[in-house]
């Protein structure tokens, strides 16, 4: 795997090359060189054994002229050696003249000479004369040149044979003649060789092993020079390919080297520059909130991360802090996004301020901000985290009004409180909830049974979503009255969930786990339809009613579907629309245009229903939508209700609202009043209707006849007894 890896290095590819090419180089040459040297070897071998050839022949026939002629070709080329008589004459002298005729031909051409004559017994040439001696200038013993021999069929063919022959246990390059009588039979041969060429075979081969160590020592020569070079003149390469993992990894470094260079390098070092510019750029689109400059959730990701693997070789040194504006979109309703993101600039402002050097903050949605931040002790973090508090908590002033929003915070401590990223995440944030729930503007402490509490609110959504689908929830009816009479003005229906365990399940714990789950659309529909089959039932039993009131959360009432579902729910049970009172929250008016929001009420007007603006002055409502909603009653939150015969300031506001409805033609409901002093405040004002325990709780459809029964007797035994007429300033003291 190793060796695999370093062939992946440039480096080395390279270098491969470059030896492959330089290999490829040194084996043409020597190629060509050792081509060129056997030409000339065999060119200058051919001509001497030519001339050696010519000249055996001369002697031969000179020295020998009475026994044999020489024939030649056109190139003058002996082509054989003709007998003139009828006898052998190696069998006459052999000894003699053919000795002294060899050894002549040998001294001449400073080689070897042979003379073979034909044995008809052995059907082979048997050696006769020969130059060739042992050590000691002894003959050699007998040979013959037989069919196994390379020349024995040329010869015996009448030609001449040239070419590589073994003698004396090695090949050596010879000129055979054959010697043939007068009618032309083959009977014997004149062999000759150049010792020296034997030489130039030696020489050359000595040549080519030498051209090839030249090779090879030029070959590694070339690849370690080369590699050092190569090696070298990459380093600049070398070091860009590490800073371009080094900024592909986040690294702060941003100062490319060799940008100067007016070679390639260069040209890839400006390359490289650009790319890094554009990375920053990059990294700032998608690392940083565009609203208030800070990190964004994906750079808070990141960094949360990094921290805990620091964390992880510190413990305990770094806490994760989540950070939530209270009541944030309130501001966003009333002013617009335009004065929230002014808002929650200075926020992140203040934040950043106050966290100091080495922490790192992130908005990481809407209002909510993310903070990773060193500490020595709880002490010291509790302290900073009460002063970040009071920095947020001081009024921002806008071009709209001076604001007001204060924060909550949850904290977890990195590799104490979780292992990774996502465990300290919710952890913080479930600290988060426990701050918000605990009454806000205050900071918390992850605890572990923190998850208890979120496991218990998941088990509480897939059973309330059980109690949805199986009908296990129940619908509760609270009477309105009217401030001037006896009567009923209405009945608001109020969901309820008696689970067969656990009893009833109160709605300020099942509500909001509704609307965090996505179950509150569901929820909604179920009790508008209990609701109205209810009606009917009351209707069929002589129960008489003037409507009956239905809370609608937002989220269901944007349902494309919601008018059509209203509308199914009223056929279904025979319910008149009239009867049906449906009551919004100013929740309604965020994130819509105005002319999707009359669309959608015109059409619920449409089937008769009417419509009610539930919680009144708990928010930022707008009067323009009050004068062009098609509204049909205001519902004044319990806020404003609670020890109204005490306050004064509250006095004036609920005259003020009722004297707003009067002139708009709204009915002005009031909610929450539990006391004789604050109903009697109320119908001192002459608002519409009261709802309150002062009259009922909340009951069972089964008692609601029963209890508008108890109201009226009630009213008719304090109608009886003295009251005194509250002055406008004057909180009455009792009222019926």
């Amino acid at each position: 795997m190793r060796v695999l890896d370093h062939f992946n290095s440039f480096t080395t590819r390279v270098m491969v090359s470059l030896l492959a090419f330089v290999t490829l180089g040194i084996i043409v040459v020597s190629a060509l060189a050792f081509g060129q040297i056997d030409a000339n070897s065999q060119q200058n071998m051919a001509i001497r054994l030519d001339r050696a050839a010519r000249a055996a022949a001369s002697i031969t026939t000179h020295r020998l002229a009475g026994t044999f002629s020489v024939e030649r070709a056109e190139d003058g080329q002996p082509r054989l050696i003709r007998m003139v008589g009828e006898a052998l004459p190696w069998k006459v002298d052999t000894a003699t003249a053919f000795n002294d005729l060899v050894l002549e031909i040998g001294a001449i051409n400073q080689g070897a000479a042979n003379f073979f004559g034909w044995n008809e017994t052995t059907l082979a040439f048997d050696r006769f004369a020969t130059t060739f001696r042992r050590p000691d200038g002894s003959m050699p013993p007998p040979m013959a040149l037989g069919k196994d021999h390379p020349a024995y069929a040329t010869i015996k063919a009448g030609k001449v044979f040239k070419g590589n022959v073994p003698v004396m246990g090695r090949l050596r390059y010879a000129y055979l003649t054959p010697i043939v009588s007068q009618v032309g039979t083959v009977a014997g041969i004149m062999a000759i060789d150049v010792g020296w060429l034997d030489e130039l075979l030696a020489s050359s081969d000595l040549l080519r092993q030498r051209i090839g160590l030249s090779a090879l020592a030029i070959l590694m020569i070339v690849a370690l020079g080369g590699a050092l070079v190569l090696r070298w003149q990459l380093r600049p390469l070398n070091r860009l390919a590490r800073f371009a993992h080094h900024i592909a990894e986040g690294g702060s470094e941003r100062d490319v080297p060799f940008t100067r260079r007016p070679d390639e390098i260069g040209q890839l070092a400006i390359g490289l520059d650009r790319v890094a510019v554009l990375q920053d750029k990059m990294t700032a689109l998608a690392y940083t909130d565009t609203v208030t400059g800070l990190g964004n959730r994906a750079r808070f990701l990141v960094d949360l991360d990094r921290a805990l693997a620091g964390a992880d070789r510190q413990a305990g040194s770094l806490a994760l802090l989540m950070l939530d504006l209270d009541h944030f979109k309130q501001i966003n309703d009333a002013f617009g996004h335009q004065a929230g993101d002014e808002m929650l600039r200075t926020m992140a402002q203040r934040l950043s301020k106050e966290i100091g050097a080495g922490s790192l903050a992130a908005r990481i949605g809407g209002d909510e901000f993310a903070i990773i931040t060193p500490y020595r002790d709880l002490d010291e973090l509790s302290d900073r985290c009460r002063n970040l508090l009071k920095a947020l908590a001081r009024p921002v002033t806008l071009a709209q009004a001076e604001l007001q929003s204060r924060a909550s915070i949850g904290i977890a401590l990195l590799s104490v409180d979780a292992p990774c990223g996502e465990v300290a995440y919710r952890n913080a944030d479930l600290a988060l909830r426990r701050s918000k729930s605990d009454g806000r503007d205050r900071f918390t402490y992850f605890r572990p049974e923190f998850n208890d509490t979120a496991r218990h609110t998941m088990e509480l959504a897939r059973l309330l979503r059980q109690a949805i689908d199986e009908d296990g929830l129940a619908v509760h009816f609270q009477p309105q009255v009217s401030a001037r009479s006896p009567n009923l003005y209405g009945l608001e229906a109020l969901a309820r969930w008696p689970h067969p365990t656990r009893g009833f399940i109160p709605p300020s714990e099942f509500i909001p786990v509704a609307e965090s789950n996505g179950l509150i659309a569901d929820l909604g529909i179920w009790v508008l339809n209990e609701t109205c089959r209810t009606g009917r039932q009351w209707l069929d039993a002589g129960f008489d009613f003037p409507h009956v009131s239905v809370n609608v959360s937002a989220v269901q009432l944007w349902q494309p579907d919601f008018v059509n579902k209203v509308s199914e729910c009223l056929s279904r049970n025979d319910f008149p629309g009239a009867r049906l009172c449906l009551e919004v929250t100013e929740s309604l008016f965020v994130n819509h245009s105005e002319e999707r929001i009359l669309t959608v009420l015109g059409h619920l007007r449409d089937l008769g229903v009417r419509l009610s603006l539930d919680d009144f002055g708990s928010g930022y409502s707008s009067l323009g939508y009050l004068n062009r909603l098609p509204l049909d009653e205001i519902k004044v939150d319990r806020s404003f209700v609670t020890d109204v015969d005490k306050d004064a300031r509250k006095q004036r506001i609920l005259r003020g609202v009722v004297a707003l409805g009067r002139g708009l033609g709204l009915d002005i409901v009031v909610e929450g009043a539990e006391t004789d002093g604050e109903v009697g405040f109320l119908r001192s004002i002459r608002c519409d209707a009261i709802q309150g325990y002062h009259f009922a709780r909340p009951v069972a459809a089964v008692m609601v006849p029963l209890e508008a029964a108890r109201i009226m007797a009630l009213h008719d035994t304090v109608a009886q007894q003295p009251s005194a007429e509250p002055t406008p300033e004057q909180p009455a003291k009792s009222a019926a």
